[in-house]
């Protein structure tokens, strides 16, 4: 399974502070999926703060993904 795990559509522009609709969702999905028995492999496959339109800054940028 894919997913895309965007942050920063509103307010500071990262990824962090947007979960769980956003960024992180994807654990609300594993968590249904076990209850199901249904886990699957995972692959995030786009994540990026801004929506994915503009580069924060490297500063900002290490600290939301080490978050």
């Amino acid at each position: 399974m894919s997913m895309h795990e965007y942050g920063g559509l509103m307010g500071s522009g990262t990824l962090r502070g947007t979960e769980p609709h956003h960024a992180l969702r994807y654990r609300a999905l594993y968590d249904y999926l076990r209850q199901h028995d249904a886990v699957v492999p995972l692959v995030i496959s786009e994540c990026a703060q801004n929506a994915g339109y503009q580069f924060p800054g490297v500063e900002i940028f290490m600290e939301d993904f080490m978050w």
